[in-house]
């Protein structure tokens, strides 16, 4: 009898665990509106292959990032700066534990491409992949502690602006100079060129620089 009461137990047991196990509540994402840029995206995959879900009722958009894209045959736009060799730092960084850094490297690897000013004067896109034909950016930091913005269509600068961090005397290096408009603070401004293409302007703090095409 207190084998029966023992063996009887051990079911009940087992029951409720497999009934606890069916009850656990499914986790479900919901959101009030879909994605309208890549950080405000989902995050999905399976270590090969992920995916960005924007959402959608009527369409929906899926930004997909595959393993291979680093492999295959030789491609030009592989060897820009930022390119294999930030990808080595980040993977070490990964690796290491250090997601923090991680975050900190790719983001500096794609404003490399966007934005640079380790030389004497500002460059916009200046080794701007293929891929990205057309697109913008806001805000971006560089020399002097300067605040860059730019559109462009078709791989051209179409408007790009400056915000002056300190009184300072800027350089910027201007793709085809003689059809650009210039404006300082919403008034037109002349400026100097040196060297053909780098456009050199005295700004104060604040100072706003537009360029446009």
């Amino acid at each position: 009898m207190k084998l029966l009461w023992i063996n009887l137990l051990i079911l009940i047991n087992i029951s409720v665990l497999a009934g606890s196990e069916r009850g656990k509540p499914v986790l479900t994402l919901w959101y009030r509106q879909p994605a309208k840029e890549w950080m405000q995206s989902t995050p999905v995959g399976n270590g090969r292959l992920g995916a960005m879900i924007f959402g959608g009722i009527n369409n929906d958009r899926i930004a997909l990032n595959e393993i291979t894209m680093w492999s295959g045959q030789p491609d030009p736009d592989q060897e820009l700066p930022c390119g294999k060799e930030k990808l080595a730092e980040i993977r070490k960084l990964f690796f290491n534990g250090k997601t923090e850094e991680v975050n900190e490297a790719a983001a500096s690897g794609i404003a490399k491409m966007l934005i640079q000013s380790h030389e004497d004067y500002i460059e916009f896109l200046p080794a701007l992949p293929a891929e990205w034909k057309t697109g913008y950016y806001k805000g971006l930091c560089v020399r002097d502690n300067a605040m860059v913005s730019a559109d462009w269509t078709d791989m051209k600068i179409k408007k790009a602006s400056l915000k002056a961090g300190i009184n300072n005397s800027y350089k910027i290096k201007i793709p085809d100079p003689e059809k650009m408009k210039l404006s300082k603070n919403r008034q037109v401004c002349k400026a100097d060129l040196s060297d053909g293409d780098i456009l050199k302007i005295e700004l104060e703090k604040n100072d706003i620089l537009d360029i446009e095409y």
